[in-house]
């Protein structure tokens, strides 16, 4: 019989360890987002608020894995339901008994949101996507009825802050995972991911298309620490006093991945003409020793206490390969002219190459630091040859004014479509229609890949029609009270939450619960009529 083997003590640990860094965070989001929703949903039940829906879908929008800077989302969260309340009223006592202009300027009011929301990464945008999203929520239900716009806006938009105030609460006190912490762990991620980059480049691992869709990865991955930088700083007072340093760090990172473009691009030329194979021979016995410290680099995050030891041996690293260049210089001579001029260039690429993962690790290093001053870092700066390049470079998140407006335009467009479809058909469901077209349209326009998450939603869509239609007329009608209403919508949240943070499954994650919390008669009373829900 063969023996069997228990895991020990501290293979248990180290296995518990993994599974919390990786699948226990995504359980927390979703036992997280599952009592914001059961809490919104009881603040609102208690209120007696004829709109229970609007809370808990608000819930599902502004619940976020990350939960730093809670009170600050919300605050301007509440500010841009605020502007859409005012903007829906004064566009429902101008245009409530002219259809066409009451849509045409919706769409409008969501385009010029989405456009901002689109221009301005920061905190600004939760304002202008909250303001788009509720000229949809609160508008069109209010311009049916103008006898009661006025308390039916204001109704649901206390639904709104019952939703937003219900998931700030829950992610600022249930296991917060602050902005500080992601911004440490995206900084301590993004050298080994570089460093492996670089490694697989010089080799000639990696073709150039795939160098370029990991190139670009890397600089989304620039302008997304830009944009945490810009919470953290507000939320961690150390971080605050960081700011000039991490300013710094994202620009010498930017230089970093410009200086590996230019040397790979030369090497690439070199290996393309056929007829250089003794200089790419002689840069290959410059740089074993530089591939090896990348490799290392690239095999685990490195915190900035650990860095010292890695900078000291790029410096007598960069020394050797020096001592190499003129090795080779002395072994190839005389050469041609243009050979000649072929290796200089060679050999001043991958000194700026060196030169700048040093100095970016030495910048990185000084987080370690309590409080460096600006003083402090103008001295590191000055201090390295490229000191002057790198002082004149400030690093920008530009987004292109054109880009911004198409997108706004799209959106419009968008929910003009689904509006000209009500108006010509008559539909007596087209206010849902519009009221998805509107939601969908603003919530998917700041993602990524806008076309791809809207299918995903449209996926998603389908599977919380079903699931609300099941919950709704066979289930819900069979039980009595708040508790067990609960328990009944909890698995559509659980599944959706974990479904949510799945590559490939978030965006119908999204769409299921979005739709699931429009459709769902959930509200205060509830109403079971299942020829409404279908049509």
């Amino acid at each position: 019989m063969t023996a069997i083997t228990l895991p020990s003590v501290g293979q248990l640990r180290a296995e518990g360890r993994l599974w919390a860094q990786q699948q226990g965070r995504q359980w927390i989001f979703v036992f997280k987002l599952l009592l914001a929703m059961w809490l919104a949903y009881t603040v609102a039940m208690l209120l007696q608020m004829p709109h229970t829906r609007s809370a808990a879908l608000t819930v599902v929008i502004v619940m976020q894995p990350q939960t730093g800077q809670v009170l600050t989302k919300s605050i301007y969260r509440i500010f841009g339901t605020v502007a859409g309340l005012a903007a829906t009223l004064i566009l429902v006592d101008l245009f409530h008994q002219q259809p066409e202009l009451f849509l045409l300027s919706s769409a409008l009011w969501a385009g010029l949101c989405v456009a901002g929301a689109i221009r301005y990464r920061d905190m600004r945008a939760y304002a202008f996507l909250l303001a788009g999203y509720t000229i949809g929520l609160i508008g069109l239900p209010a311009a049916i009825d103008p006898d009661i716009a006025t308390t039916s806006a204001l109704g649901r938009m206390l639904a709104v802050i019952v939703g937003i105030v219900c998931g700030g609460v829950v992610s600022a006190l249930i296991f917060p995972s602050t902005t500080g912490q992601a911004m440490q762990g995206m900084l301590a991620g993004r050298i080994g991911t570089l460093a492996q980059l670089a490694g697989a480049r010089l080799r000639g691992e990696l073709s150039r298309d795939a160098y370029n869709r990991r190139g670009l990865a890397l600089a989304a991955q620039a302008i997304a620490a830009q944009a945490v930088r810009q919470a953290a700083v507000i939320e961690n007072p150390q971080l605050r006093r960081h700011n000039p340093l991490l300013l710094q760090l994202n620009s010498q990172f930017m230089t970093l991945g410009t200086q590996l473009q230019a040397l790979t691009h030369f090497i690439d030329r070199l290996r393309s003409t056929g007829e250089h194979h003794a200089l790419l021979a002689e840069f290959e016995r410059w740089t074993p020793d530089l591939l090896q410290l990348l490799d290392e680099l690239a095999r685990q995050p490195l915190l900035p206490t650990q860095i010292q030891h890695w900078g000291r041996r790029l410096d007598l690293l960069t020394f050797g390969i020096k001592q190499a260049i003129r090795d080779s210089r002395t072994a190839l001579h005389p050469l041609p002219p243009e050979s000649a001029e072929r290796l200089d260039t060679l050999a001043e690429l991958l000194f700026r190459f060196t030169d700048a993962l040093c100095a970016h690790l030495q910048l990185y290093a000084r987080l370690a630091e309590d409080m460096p001053s600006p003083a402090s870092v103008h001295a590191s700066e000055r201090s390295s040859e490229h000191s002057l390049e790198r002082q004149r470079f400030t690093f920008h998140s530009h987004i292109s004014t054109l880009h911004t407006l198409t997108t706004g335009l799209r959106t419009a467009l968008v929910i003009l479509v689904i509006a000209a479809l009500w108006i010509a058909t008559g539909w007596s469901s087209s206010t849902m229609a519009v009221q998805g077209a509107i939601i969908a349209a603003v919530l998917t326009a700041s993602a990524p890949n806008p076309s791809r998450m809207a299918l995903e939603m449209t996926k998603g869509s389908i599977l919380g029609l079903l699931a609300g239609f099941f919950i709704s007329y066979l289930l819900l009608p069979r039980i009595d009270g708040l508790p067990l209403m609960l328990l009944t919508i909890a698995p559509v949240f659980v599944i959706g939450g974990w479904m949510l943070l799945t590559p490939g499954w978030g965006g119908i994650g999204f769409g299921a619960m979005v739709n699931f919390c429009l459709l769902a008669p959930l509200d205060n009373p509830a109403v079971f009529i299942p020829e409404p829900f279908v049509n």
